[in-house]
């Protein structure tokens, strides 16, 4: 017995049958793929969906409908003569997306890291220090470019861990035993 899920003028649905609607284009939706072609175009057999999901051919147009409607599938034009309308669905990597922008921590706050190149640079002459601070912060600048980070934000976060080093480096000159100024 095939029932229908749709109401006899097809034009209007009552609630109970928008929410079975709902329920039934999900159903529909799952079984589409097994319709798949080799290039990925998924044509419904809708006698094979009617027979399986036990409703009628109008109820599986109107959840294909919904499906297209909200935008979950794509139709796809390459119909011939004699064949069913093809669908693909609309993954999200289809759209344009804006490139994620992907922040770093602040090295500057890792107080062990700035220490330990400030005592570094306070051991080795000045013409040297300036050679260890800029081969440095060209290291930590490939890193952060390999990671797909964002030019301004890595001009940045260069000029703002090397202040906090130079900073470190001359907190360590004036206090070497770690003692405050008197």
């Amino acid at each position: 017995m095939i029932r229908s899920i749709l109401t006899p003028d097809c034009r209007r649905a009552s609630p109970l049958t928008r929410w079975r609607l709902r329920r039934f284009t999900l159903s529909v939706a799952r079984r589409l793929p097994a319709s798949a072609d080799t290039d990925g175009v998924m044509r419904p057999d809708h006698q094979a969906l009617v027979r399986e999901l036990g409703v009628d051919v109008a109820a599986i147009v109107a959840a294909l409908e919904q499906l297209v409607r909200r935008e979950h599938l794509i139709v796809v034009d390459t119909a011939r003569a004699g064949e069913r309308a093809g669908y693909r669905f609309a993954g999200r990597s289809l759209a344009q997306k804006p490139p994620r922008a992907v922040v770093p921590f602040p090295r500057r706050r890792q107080r062990d890291l700035v220490e330990h190149h400030a005592r570094n640079i306070a051991r080795i002459s000045p013409q040297a220090a300036r050679l260890y601070l800029r081969r440095m912060m060209r290291v930590y600048a490939e890193e952060m470019r390999s990671r797909g980070i964002a030019e301004p934000i890595i001009e940045r976060e260069v000029d703002a861990l090397a202040a906090a080093i130079r900073a470190a480096t001359w907190a360590a000159v004036l206090t070497p035993d770690d003692q405050e100024p008197a």
